[in-house]
């Protein structure tokens, strides 16, 4: 049995065609004009996170500059930067063996 080829269109379908296509127009464009506005807002929101950044990071290079300006500070606190051995170190930070190894450790 051969399929049936599609009905052909009336002259009544064609206006509900195209009052869909135009209805699916409409959506398309609210749709278009939403993500817009949420795209606008998205980037008022980067630059405003933006702006807070550079003024944070303003803030603590002046904390800095202004901290390492002071004397007052003890010296035991701004000169002490401790020195780790290797064994020292080995202790504070031991080896995890997590049972996979990579191929050029493998020769």
């Amino acid at each position: 049995m051969a399929p049936r080829p599609p009905p052909q269109p009336t002259d009544r379908d064609i206006p509900d065609n195209s009052r869909l296509l135009e209805s699916m127009i409409e959506a398309l464009q609210q749709q278009n004009a939403t993500l817009v506005q949420q795209n606008t807002t998205a980037l008022q929101s980067l630059e405003a996170t933006r702006a807070n950044s550079e003024a944070t990071q303003r803030q603590l290079m002046e904390i800095i500059s202004t901290t390492r300006n002071t004397t007052g500070l003890s010296s035991s606190i701004s000169n002490h930067q401790t020195e780790w051995s290797l064994e020292s170190f080995l202790q504070h930070h031991p080896t995890k063996f997590n049972g996979l190894t990579l191929k050029f450790e493998i020769n």
